[in-house]
Protein backbone atom coordinates (compact mmCIF):
# COMPACT_ATOMS: atom_id res chain seq x y z
CA UNK A 1 0.00 0.00 0.00
CA UNK A 2 1.16 3.63 -1.00
CA UNK A 3 0.47 6.05 1.26
CA UNK A 4 -1.03 8.93 0.25
CA UNK A 5 0.37 12.38 -1.00
CA UNK A 6 0.10 15.75 1.12
CA UNK A 7 -3.09 16.80 1.87
CA UNK A 8 -4.80 19.58 3.44
CA UNK A 9 -5.09 17.81 7.00
CA UNK A 10 -1.74 17.84 6.90
CA UNK A 11 -1.41 21.31 6.74
CA UNK A 12 -4.35 22.17 8.92
CA UNK A 13 -5.47 19.17 11.08
CA UNK A 14 -8.64 18.68 11.63
CA UNK A 15 -10.04 18.94 14.98
CA UNK A 16 -9.67 16.04 16.94
CA UNK A 17 -12.33 14.84 19.54
CA UNK A 18 -15.09 11.74 20.14
CA UNK A 19 -18.55 11.56 18.83
CA UNK A 20 -20.57 9.32 21.34
CA UNK A 21 -23.37 8.87 18.54
CA UNK A 22 -21.01 6.73 16.60
CA UNK A 23 -19.94 4.35 19.88
CA UNK A 24 -20.74 0.77 18.91
CA UNK A 25 -22.47 0.02 21.57
CA UNK A 26 -25.22 2.63 20.59
CA UNK A 27 -24.99 0.69 16.91
CA UNK A 28 -25.19 -2.82 18.63
CA UNK A 29 -28.60 -1.09 20.73
CA UNK A 30 -30.31 -0.33 17.92
CA UNK A 31 -29.77 -3.17 15.72
CA UNK A 32 -31.00 -5.12 18.35
CA UNK A 33 -34.29 -2.98 18.60
CA UNK A 34 -34.68 -3.77 15.28
CA UNK A 35 -34.72 -7.15 15.19
CA UNK A 36 -30.64 -7.89 14.59
CA UNK A 37 -28.43 -9.97 15.85
CA UNK A 38 -24.84 -7.26 16.63
CA UNK A 39 -22.12 -8.68 17.94
CA UNK A 40 -20.79 -8.26 21.47
CA UNK A 41 -19.53 -4.71 21.79
CA UNK A 42 -16.65 -5.70 24.32
CA UNK A 43 -14.55 -8.33 21.82
CA UNK A 44 -15.81 -6.46 18.50
CA UNK A 45 -13.35 -5.97 14.99
CA UNK A 46 -14.00 -2.06 14.69
CA UNK A 47 -13.24 -0.08 11.73
CA UNK A 48 -13.12 4.27 11.62
CA UNK A 49 -13.01 4.83 8.09
CA UNK A 50 -11.77 8.75 8.08
CA UNK A 51 -10.28 8.93 11.93
CA UNK A 52 -8.00 11.55 11.77
CA UNK A 53 -5.62 11.71 14.75
CA UNK A 54 -7.81 8.67 16.37
CA UNK A 55 -9.82 10.71 18.58
CA UNK A 56 -12.42 8.49 18.32
CA UNK A 57 -11.26 5.10 17.84
CA UNK A 58 -8.35 4.92 19.95
CA UNK A 59 -10.81 5.47 23.36
CA UNK A 60 -12.56 2.55 21.78
CA UNK A 61 -9.51 0.73 22.04
CA UNK A 62 -8.92 1.67 25.25
CA UNK A 63 -12.52 1.04 26.65
CA UNK A 64 -12.37 -2.62 24.97
CA UNK A 65 -9.01 -4.42 25.42
CA UNK A 66 -10.34 -7.78 23.97
CA UNK A 67 -11.32 -5.82 20.77
CA UNK A 68 -9.59 -5.00 17.61
CA UNK A 69 -9.74 -1.51 16.05
CA UNK A 70 -8.34 -0.12 13.28
CA UNK A 71 -8.17 3.37 11.54
CA UNK A 72 -7.81 4.69 8.16
CA UNK A 73 -6.62 8.36 7.09
CA UNK A 74 -5.33 9.88 3.95
CA UNK A 75 -3.56 12.26 5.89
CA UNK A 76 -0.17 10.51 7.44
CA UNK A 77 0.62 13.47 9.74
CA UNK A 78 -3.15 13.03 11.41
CA UNK A 79 -2.02 9.28 10.93
CA UNK A 80 1.74 9.77 13.08
CA UNK A 81 0.10 12.29 16.02
CA UNK A 82 -2.40 9.45 16.45
CA UNK A 83 0.35 6.64 16.39
CA UNK A 84 2.22 8.58 18.92
CA UNK A 85 -0.47 8.57 21.34
CA UNK A 86 -1.24 4.89 20.94
CA UNK A 87 2.58 4.40 21.87
CA UNK A 88 2.00 6.37 24.70
CA UNK A 89 -0.64 4.18 25.78
CA UNK A 90 1.02 0.90 24.87
CA UNK A 91 -2.15 -0.31 23.24
CA UNK A 92 -1.84 -3.39 21.03
CA UNK A 93 -5.11 -3.93 19.85
CA UNK A 94 -5.39 -1.03 17.66
CA UNK A 95 -3.70 -0.35 13.58
CA UNK A 96 -3.68 3.41 12.06
CA UNK A 97 -3.11 3.48 8.78
CA UNK A 98 -2.36 6.22 6.52
CA UNK A 99 -4.09 4.80 3.17
CA UNK A 100 -5.88 6.41 0.57
CA UNK A 101 -9.44 5.38 0.35
CA UNK A 102 -9.16 4.60 -3.81
CA UNK A 103 -6.20 2.37 -3.24
CA UNK A 104 -6.74 0.93 0.10
CA UNK A 105 -6.45 -2.99 -0.24
CA UNK A 106 -9.93 -4.26 1.38
CA UNK A 107 -8.85 -7.81 1.17
CA UNK A 108 -6.14 -7.12 4.10
CA UNK A 109 -8.45 -5.62 6.18
CA UNK A 110 -10.79 -8.07 6.69
CA UNK A 111 -14.38 -7.93 7.81
CA UNK A 112 -15.62 -6.17 10.96
CA UNK A 113 -18.85 -5.91 13.11
CA UNK A 114 -18.91 -2.05 13.02
CA UNK A 115 -17.52 0.08 10.75
CA UNK A 116 -17.84 3.95 11.55
CA UNK A 117 -17.61 6.62 8.79
CA UNK A 118 -17.91 9.78 10.14
CA UNK A 119 -17.51 13.25 8.33
CA UNK A 120 -16.54 11.72 5.65
CA UNK A 121 -19.32 11.25 2.92
CA UNK A 122 -20.10 14.33 1.86
CA UNK A 123 -16.88 16.43 2.02
CA UNK A 124 -15.23 13.85 -0.48
CA UNK A 125 -15.28 13.40 -4.46
CA UNK A 126 -18.55 11.13 -5.47
CA UNK A 127 -15.82 8.52 -6.49
CA UNK A 128 -14.20 8.38 -3.54
CA UNK A 129 -18.14 8.24 -1.37
CA UNK A 130 -18.71 5.57 -3.59
CA UNK A 131 -16.16 3.69 -2.42
CA UNK A 132 -16.53 4.21 1.23
CA UNK A 133 -19.58 2.48 0.63
CA UNK A 134 -18.32 -0.70 -1.05
CA UNK A 135 -15.40 -0.85 1.45
CA UNK A 136 -18.02 -0.87 4.01
CA UNK A 137 -19.92 -3.13 1.63
CA UNK A 138 -17.26 -5.53 1.55
CA UNK A 139 -15.70 -5.48 4.93
CA UNK A 140 -18.80 -5.42 7.13
CA UNK A 141 -19.41 -8.33 8.81
CA UNK A 142 -23.06 -10.87 8.08
CA UNK A 143 -24.39 -9.04 11.10
CA UNK A 144 -22.43 -6.21 11.31
CA UNK A 145 -23.63 -2.56 11.44
CA UNK A 146 -22.08 0.94 10.25
CA UNK A 147 -22.39 4.26 10.69
CA UNK A 148 -22.11 6.73 8.01
CA UNK A 149 -22.86 11.00 8.46
CA UNK A 150 -23.62 12.85 5.36
CA UNK A 151 -24.97 16.43 4.45
CA UNK A 152 -28.42 16.11 3.60
CA UNK A 153 -30.93 18.28 1.72
CA UNK A 154 -32.95 20.52 1.78
CA UNK A 155 -31.90 21.53 5.09
CA UNK A 156 -28.02 22.26 3.77
CA UNK A 157 -29.42 24.40 1.13
CA UNK A 158 -28.90 27.39 3.87
CA UNK A 159 -25.46 26.75 4.51
CA UNK A 160 -24.94 26.60 0.54
CA UNK A 161 -25.57 30.46 1.41
CA UNK A 162 -22.79 31.77 2.73
CA UNK A 163 -20.52 28.62 2.03
CA UNK A 164 -20.96 29.80 -1.63
CA UNK A 165 -20.29 33.74 -0.64
CA UNK A 166 -16.95 32.60 1.46
CA UNK A 167 -15.38 30.59 -1.59
CA UNK A 168 -15.99 32.90 -3.91
CA UNK A 169 -14.39 35.76 -1.89
CA UNK A 170 -11.49 33.27 -1.00
CA UNK A 171 -11.05 32.25 -5.00
CA UNK A 172 -7.42 32.46 -5.77
CA UNK A 173 -6.18 32.95 -2.08
CA UNK A 174 -3.87 29.70 -1.29
CA UNK A 175 -3.10 30.47 2.48
CA UNK A 176 -5.05 28.84 4.58
CA UNK A 177 -4.81 30.70 7.38
CA UNK A 178 -5.49 34.45 5.40
CA UNK A 179 -8.34 31.98 3.76
CA UNK A 180 -10.25 31.61 7.28
CA UNK A 181 -9.53 35.20 8.36
CA UNK A 182 -11.21 36.76 5.02
CA UNK A 183 -13.70 34.34 4.85
CA UNK A 184 -14.95 35.44 8.35
CA UNK A 185 -14.60 38.94 7.65
CA UNK A 186 -16.84 38.44 4.78
CA UNK A 187 -19.53 36.88 5.96
CA UNK A 188 -19.88 38.94 9.12
CA UNK A 189 -19.70 42.20 6.86
CA UNK A 190 -22.57 40.31 4.83
CA UNK A 191 -24.37 39.35 7.15
CA UNK A 192 -24.90 42.58 9.56
CA UNK A 193 -25.24 44.73 6.54
CA UNK A 194 -27.11 43.17 4.20
CA UNK A 195 -29.50 45.49 1.99
CA UNK A 196 -32.94 44.57 1.97
CA UNK A 197 -33.96 46.93 -0.90
CA UNK A 198 -37.64 48.29 -1.07
CA UNK A 199 -39.47 45.90 -3.68
CA UNK A 200 -42.10 43.44 -3.76
CA UNK A 201 -43.23 41.16 -1.22
CA UNK A 202 -42.30 37.92 -2.20
CA UNK A 203 -38.48 39.11 -3.20
CA UNK A 204 -38.75 41.60 0.02
CA UNK A 205 -39.35 38.23 2.17
CA UNK A 206 -36.75 36.26 -0.07
CA UNK A 207 -34.09 38.35 0.59
CA UNK A 208 -34.66 38.86 4.30
CA UNK A 209 -34.70 34.91 4.93
CA UNK A 210 -31.26 34.97 2.79
CA UNK A 211 -29.81 37.54 5.19
CA UNK A 212 -31.28 35.41 8.65
CA UNK A 213 -29.31 32.69 7.58
CA UNK A 214 -26.04 34.49 6.80
CA UNK A 215 -26.59 35.73 10.19
CA UNK A 216 -26.98 32.33 11.86
CA UNK A 217 -24.74 31.23 9.92
CA UNK A 218 -21.95 33.51 11.02
CA UNK A 219 -23.07 33.73 14.56
CA UNK A 220 -22.60 29.79 14.70
CA UNK A 221 -19.34 29.76 12.86
CA UNK A 222 -17.97 32.25 15.32
CA UNK A 223 -18.16 29.35 17.92
CA UNK A 224 -16.00 27.13 16.16
CA UNK A 225 -12.58 26.68 15.57
CA UNK A 226 -10.58 27.99 12.57
CA UNK A 227 -9.42 24.06 11.51
CA UNK A 228 -12.88 23.19 11.81
CA UNK A 229 -14.12 26.34 9.25
CA UNK A 230 -11.69 25.48 6.78
CA UNK A 231 -12.52 21.85 6.53
CA UNK A 232 -15.98 22.06 6.66
CA UNK A 233 -16.74 25.49 5.03
CA UNK A 234 -14.25 26.30 2.74
CA UNK A 235 -13.24 22.83 1.27
CA UNK A 236 -15.37 21.02 -1.35
CA UNK A 237 -18.39 19.65 0.28
CA UNK A 238 -21.86 18.75 -0.86
CA UNK A 239 -25.09 17.28 0.29
CA UNK A 240 -27.53 14.98 -1.51
CA UNK A 241 -31.46 13.88 -0.09
CA UNK A 242 -31.80 11.32 2.13
CA UNK A 243 -33.82 9.11 -0.77
CA UNK A 244 -30.56 9.26 -3.09
CA UNK A 245 -27.98 8.39 -0.23
CA UNK A 246 -30.25 5.48 -0.06
CA UNK A 247 -30.34 4.72 -3.97
CA UNK A 248 -26.45 4.85 -3.40
CA UNK A 249 -26.56 2.44 -0.59
CA UNK A 250 -28.60 0.15 -2.22
CA UNK A 251 -26.62 0.02 -5.35
CA UNK A 252 -23.57 -0.79 -2.82
CA UNK A 253 -25.63 -4.13 -1.40
CA UNK A 254 -26.58 -1.79 1.94
CA UNK A 255 -29.39 -1.04 3.56
CA UNK A 256 -30.38 1.66 5.97
CA UNK A 257 -30.96 0.92 9.64
CA UNK A 258 -32.14 3.83 11.61
CA UNK A 259 -30.55 6.97 12.25
CA UNK A 260 -27.80 7.29 15.27
CA UNK A 261 -30.46 8.95 17.63
CA UNK A 262 -33.53 6.65 17.50
CA UNK A 263 -36.30 9.93 18.17
CA UNK A 264 -34.91 11.18 14.52
CA UNK A 265 -36.37 7.88 12.70
CA UNK A 266 -40.26 7.27 14.28
CA UNK A 267 -43.22 9.26 12.67
CA UNK A 268 -44.72 8.38 16.31
CA UNK A 269 -43.06 11.95 17.37
CA UNK A 270 -44.73 13.80 14.82
CA UNK A 271 -47.64 15.83 15.98
CA UNK A 272 -51.16 13.51 15.92
CA UNK A 273 -52.55 15.86 12.56
CA UNK A 274 -48.64 15.27 10.92
CA UNK A 275 -48.99 11.65 11.58
CA UNK A 276 -52.02 11.00 10.50
CA UNK A 277 -51.90 13.41 6.80
CA UNK A 278 -48.56 11.45 6.60
CA UNK A 279 -49.97 8.37 6.60
CA UNK A 280 -53.03 8.82 3.46
CA UNK A 281 -49.67 8.85 1.28
CA UNK A 282 -46.54 7.19 2.64
CA UNK A 283 -46.46 4.10 4.12
CA UNK A 284 -42.89 3.12 3.30
CA UNK A 285 -40.63 3.59 5.97
CA UNK A 286 -37.98 5.12 3.59
CA UNK A 287 -39.73 7.31 2.34
CA UNK A 288 -41.37 8.71 5.30
CA UNK A 289 -37.78 9.41 6.52
CA UNK A 290 -37.62 11.50 3.25
CA UNK A 291 -40.91 13.51 4.11
CA UNK A 292 -39.40 13.84 7.40
CA UNK A 293 -36.71 15.53 6.61
CA UNK A 294 -38.52 17.90 4.54
CA UNK A 295 -40.74 18.64 7.90
CA UNK A 296 -37.91 19.26 9.92
CA UNK A 297 -35.58 21.08 7.55
CA UNK A 298 -32.57 18.60 7.78
CA UNK A 299 -29.24 19.28 7.46
CA UNK A 300 -27.59 16.36 8.27
CA UNK A 301 -27.53 12.70 8.76
CA UNK A 302 -26.24 9.91 11.27
CA UNK A 303 -27.31 6.93 9.39
CA UNK A 304 -26.99 3.13 10.63
CA UNK A 305 -26.27 0.78 7.35
CA UNK A 306 -26.98 -3.22 7.68
CA UNK A 307 -26.45 -5.60 4.75
CA UNK A 308 -29.50 -5.21 2.32
CA UNK A 309 -31.01 -8.68 3.01
CA UNK A 310 -30.52 -8.47 7.12
CA UNK A 311 -33.87 -9.44 8.49
CA UNK A 312 -34.89 -5.97 9.92
CA UNK A 313 -38.28 -6.01 12.33
CA UNK A 314 -39.40 -2.19 12.43
CA UNK A 315 -41.70 -2.79 15.37
CA UNK A 316 -40.27 -1.70 18.22
CA UNK A 317 -40.71 -4.66 21.20
CA UNK A 318 -40.30 -4.16 24.93
CA UNK A 319 -39.06 -7.56 24.76
CA UNK A 320 -36.05 -7.10 22.86
CA UNK A 321 -34.16 -4.86 26.33
CA UNK A 322 -34.39 -8.30 28.14
CA UNK A 323 -30.16 -8.85 27.42
CA UNK A 324 -29.50 -4.90 27.52
CA UNK A 325 -28.70 -2.73 30.45
CA UNK A 326 -29.73 0.63 31.62
CA UNK A 327 -28.74 4.07 32.79
CA UNK A 328 -30.30 7.20 33.59
CA UNK A 329 -28.94 11.01 34.73
CA UNK A 330 -31.54 11.66 36.35
CA UNK A 331 -32.34 13.17 39.86
CA UNK A 332 -35.64 13.24 41.75
CA UNK A 333 -37.08 16.74 42.53
CA UNK A 334 -36.93 17.41 45.81
CA UNK A 335 -40.75 18.04 47.36
CA UNK A 336 -42.53 21.52 46.60
CA UNK A 337 -45.31 23.05 47.36
CA UNK A 338 -47.19 21.85 43.95
CA UNK A 339 -46.17 18.33 44.32
CA UNK A 340 -49.24 15.49 44.61
CA UNK A 341 -49.01 13.28 47.34
CA UNK A 342 -47.21 10.07 46.72
CA UNK A 343 -46.18 11.21 43.06
CA UNK A 344 -42.34 11.27 42.93
CA UNK A 345 -40.90 13.76 40.34
CA UNK A 346 -37.51 13.30 37.95
CA UNK A 347 -35.50 15.82 36.21
CA UNK A 348 -32.94 15.17 33.48
CA UNK A 349 -29.36 17.19 33.33
CA UNK A 350 -31.20 18.35 30.12
CA UNK A 351 -34.46 19.58 32.36
CA UNK A 352 -36.52 16.54 30.84
CA UNK A 353 -38.66 15.07 33.59
CA UNK A 354 -41.88 12.94 34.19
CA UNK A 355 -43.83 12.16 37.11
CA UNK A 356 -44.79 8.93 38.56
CA UNK A 357 -47.05 7.66 41.50
CA UNK A 358 -45.96 4.13 40.77
CA UNK A 359 -43.60 3.00 43.85
CA UNK A 360 -41.31 0.60 41.65
CA UNK A 361 -40.90 3.05 38.83
CA UNK A 362 -39.70 5.83 41.33
CA UNK A 363 -37.60 3.09 42.72
CA UNK A 364 -36.15 2.01 39.70
CA UNK A 365 -35.04 5.77 38.78
CA UNK A 366 -33.61 6.29 42.25
CA UNK A 367 -31.27 3.67 41.89
CA UNK A 368 -30.19 4.44 38.37
CA UNK A 369 -29.64 7.59 39.80
CA UNK A 370 -27.81 6.65 42.63
CA UNK A 371 -25.48 4.17 40.06
CA UNK A 372 -25.06 6.74 37.53
CA UNK A 373 -23.27 6.40 35.26
CA UNK A 374 -22.78 2.19 35.98
CA UNK A 375 -25.70 0.88 34.24
CA UNK A 376 -28.44 -2.02 35.78
CA UNK A 377 -29.33 -5.32 33.69
CA UNK A 378 -33.29 -5.66 33.35
CA UNK A 379 -33.37 -8.41 36.23
CA UNK A 380 -30.90 -6.49 38.47
CA UNK A 381 -32.91 -3.70 38.24
CA UNK A 382 -36.52 -5.52 38.84
CA UNK A 383 -35.11 -6.98 42.10
CA UNK A 384 -32.99 -4.29 43.58
CA UNK A 385 -36.43 -1.95 42.98
CA UNK A 386 -38.85 -4.43 43.79
CA UNK A 387 -37.35 -4.81 47.41
CA UNK A 388 -36.69 -0.97 47.55
CA UNK A 389 -40.61 -0.24 46.66
CA UNK A 390 -42.23 -3.18 48.61
CA UNK A 391 -39.94 -4.20 51.62
CA UNK A 392 -42.69 -6.43 53.26
CA UNK A 393 -43.91 -7.92 49.79
CA UNK A 394 -44.88 -7.07 46.57
CA UNK A 395 -48.41 -6.94 45.88
CA UNK A 396 -47.43 -7.90 41.90
CA UNK A 397 -45.08 -10.17 40.04
CA UNK A 398 -41.63 -9.14 39.12
CA UNK A 399 -42.15 -10.61 35.71
CA UNK A 400 -45.61 -7.67 35.62
CA UNK A 401 -43.28 -5.09 36.98
CA UNK A 402 -39.86 -5.97 34.14
CA UNK A 403 -42.39 -5.92 31.76
CA UNK A 404 -43.76 -2.36 32.73
CA UNK A 405 -40.73 -0.63 33.38
CA UNK A 406 -39.34 -2.57 29.68
CA UNK A 407 -42.24 -0.58 28.40
CA UNK A 408 -41.66 2.71 29.10
CA UNK A 409 -37.83 2.95 28.86
CA UNK A 410 -38.22 2.00 25.46
CA UNK A 411 -41.17 4.82 25.02
CA UNK A 412 -38.77 6.91 26.79
CA UNK A 413 -35.77 5.64 24.38
CA UNK A 414 -37.92 6.41 21.82
CA UNK A 415 -38.85 10.54 22.51
CA UNK A 416 -35.13 11.44 24.02
CA UNK A 417 -32.23 9.76 24.85
CA UNK A 418 -31.58 12.42 28.12
CA UNK A 419 -33.98 10.53 29.80
CA UNK A 420 -32.80 7.18 29.56
CA UNK A 421 -29.43 5.52 28.69
CA UNK A 422 -30.29 1.55 26.94
CA UNK A 423 -26.43 0.15 26.72
CA UNK A 424 -25.47 -3.15 25.53
CA UNK A 425 -22.31 -3.60 27.74
CA UNK A 426 -21.43 -2.01 31.11
CA UNK A 427 -19.59 1.16 31.25
CA UNK A 428 -16.19 0.24 32.56
CA UNK A 429 -16.09 2.82 35.40
CA UNK A 430 -16.78 2.84 39.01
CA UNK A 431 -18.85 5.16 40.64
CA UNK A 432 -17.67 4.31 44.42
CA UNK A 433 -14.70 6.00 45.17
CA UNK A 434 -11.24 3.28 46.40
CA UNK A 435 -8.98 3.60 48.97
CA UNK A 436 -6.39 4.36 45.83
CA UNK A 437 -8.62 5.84 42.83
CA UNK A 438 -7.67 5.19 39.03
CA UNK A 439 -8.31 7.05 36.51
CA UNK A 440 -8.35 5.86 33.23
CA UNK A 441 -5.03 6.05 31.26
CA UNK A 442 -6.20 7.60 28.48
CA UNK A 443 -7.61 10.38 30.70
CA UNK A 444 -4.42 10.76 32.62
CA UNK A 445 -2.66 11.02 29.18
CA UNK A 446 -4.63 13.82 27.80
CA UNK A 447 -5.01 16.05 30.61
CA UNK A 448 -1.40 16.75 30.59
CA UNK A 449 -1.90 18.13 27.51
CA UNK A 450 -5.76 19.02 26.94
CA UNK A 451 -8.34 21.40 28.81
CA UNK A 452 -10.88 18.60 28.10
CA UNK A 453 -10.90 14.57 28.40
CA UNK A 454 -12.26 11.25 27.05
CA UNK A 455 -14.97 9.53 29.39
CA UNK A 456 -15.82 5.68 29.74
CA UNK A 457 -18.88 6.86 28.15
CA UNK A 458 -17.09 8.59 24.97
CA UNK A 459 -17.85 11.42 26.01
CA UNK A 460 -15.53 14.43 26.45
CA UNK A 461 -15.41 16.76 29.52
CA UNK A 462 -13.76 19.80 30.39
CA UNK A 463 -11.87 20.15 32.98
CA UNK A 464 -10.27 23.05 34.77
CA UNK A 465 -6.56 23.31 35.66
CA UNK A 466 -7.08 22.13 39.34
CA UNK A 467 -8.98 19.03 37.40
CA UNK A 468 -6.48 18.39 35.19
CA UNK A 469 -3.53 17.79 37.94
CA UNK A 470 -5.84 15.91 40.18
CA UNK A 471 -6.52 13.51 37.68
CA UNK A 472 -3.02 12.85 36.58
CA UNK A 473 -1.70 12.30 39.79
CA UNK A 474 -4.72 9.08 40.32
CA UNK A 475 -2.71 6.38 38.72
CA UNK A 476 -3.66 3.93 41.62
CA UNK A 477 -0.71 4.65 43.97
CA UNK A 478 -1.84 7.30 45.92
CA UNK A 479 -4.42 7.64 48.64
CA UNK A 480 -6.57 10.38 49.92
CA UNK A 481 -3.71 12.39 52.25
CA UNK A 482 -1.07 11.21 49.23
CA UNK A 483 -3.29 13.25 47.18
CA UNK A 484 -4.05 16.40 49.97
CA UNK A 485 -0.14 16.65 50.02
CA UNK A 486 0.20 16.50 46.48
CA UNK A 487 -2.65 19.02 45.70
CA UNK A 488 -1.69 21.37 48.49
CA UNK A 489 -0.25 24.17 45.87
CA UNK A 490 -3.31 23.81 43.19
CA UNK A 491 -5.84 24.64 45.74
CA UNK A 492 -6.19 27.87 47.47
CA UNK A 493 -6.61 28.17 51.08
CA UNK A 494 -7.49 31.53 53.02
CA UNK A 495 -4.42 33.22 54.10
CA UNK A 496 -4.02 32.37 58.45
CA UNK A 497 -6.11 29.17 58.20
CA UNK A 498 -4.95 26.77 60.81
CA UNK A 499 -3.04 23.71 59.55
CA UNK A 500 -5.38 20.88 60.97
CA UNK A 501 -8.49 23.52 58.87
CA UNK A 502 -5.84 23.51 55.92
CA UNK A 503 -5.85 19.47 55.82
CA UNK A 504 -9.39 19.48 56.47
CA UNK A 505 -10.52 21.54 53.63
CA UNK A 506 -8.09 19.99 50.91
CA UNK A 507 -9.54 16.46 51.87
CA UNK A 508 -13.11 17.91 51.62
CA UNK A 509 -12.44 19.41 48.23
CA UNK A 510 -10.39 16.53 46.75
CA UNK A 511 -12.66 14.20 47.95
CA UNK A 512 -15.78 16.40 45.71
CA UNK A 513 -13.61 16.47 43.06
CA UNK A 514 -13.33 12.52 42.50
CA UNK A 515 -16.89 12.21 43.37
CA UNK A 516 -17.11 14.85 40.32
CA UNK A 517 -14.74 12.67 38.42
CA UNK A 518 -16.54 9.16 39.11
CA UNK A 519 -19.61 10.54 38.03
CA UNK A 520 -18.32 11.82 34.77
CA UNK A 521 -17.05 7.98 34.31
CA UNK A 522 -13.38 8.63 34.28
CA UNK A 523 -12.58 6.49 37.49
CA UNK A 524 -11.71 2.92 36.68
CA UNK A 525 -10.83 1.94 39.95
Amino acid sequence: MTPPAHTPYDSILYPDGVFPQTHPDRLHVLATLLGLSPAPVEHARILDLGCGTGGNIIPLACQYPDSLCVGVDYAATQIAIGQSTVDALGLTNIRLLAEDFMTLDIDSLGQFDYIIAHGIYSWVPPAVAARVLAITKACLSPDGVAYVSYNVLPGWTVHYMGRDLMRYRTRGISDPDERIRIAREVLALFAEHGILDETDGHEFDSARAYFMALAGQSEYLATKADAFMFHDELETSGALYFSQFVEQAHAAGLEFLSEAYLPHSLSSNLPASVQRGLATFSTDPLETEQYMDFLRGRAFRQSLLVHRDAPIDRALSPQRLTGLRFAADMQRRPDDANAQPGVARFVSSHNEGFSTADPFTAACFDLLAEAYPAAYTLPELTHAARERAWPFGSPRSAAHDAGMFAGNALTAYSRSKSMIDIRASQVPCVRQLSERPIASALARYQAAQSTSVTSQRHESVPLDATARVLIQLLDGTRDIEALVEAMRGQLVIPAHTPEAQVHATLEHDIGRMLNVLAKSALLVG
